[in-house]
């Protein structure tokens, strides 16, 4: 997961968060795995740390499809 995607998914998920609901990102791209973002970023910040700082096994935790 590169750094702009990781990016531009807090930028959705701030969106989102002060929308009240829900943003979707879709990368239209079905070779690319997806993640479970907002389950990610509730992690993360649980842990005091940012999303791209988490290590490969716990990011994949989120990954639901790809």
């Amino acid at each position: 997961m590169d750094r702009e995607f990781m990016r531009q998914m807090a930028e959705l998920d701030k969106a989102a968060e002060e929308a009240g609901g829900f943003v979707a990102f879709n990368p239209n791209s079905n070779n690319e795995p997806q993640y479970n973002y907002r389950d990610l970023s509730h992690y993360a910040k649980e842990k005091g740390v940012e999303p791209c700082k988490l290590s490969k096994e716990e990011f994949e935790r989120f990954r639901i499809a790809g």
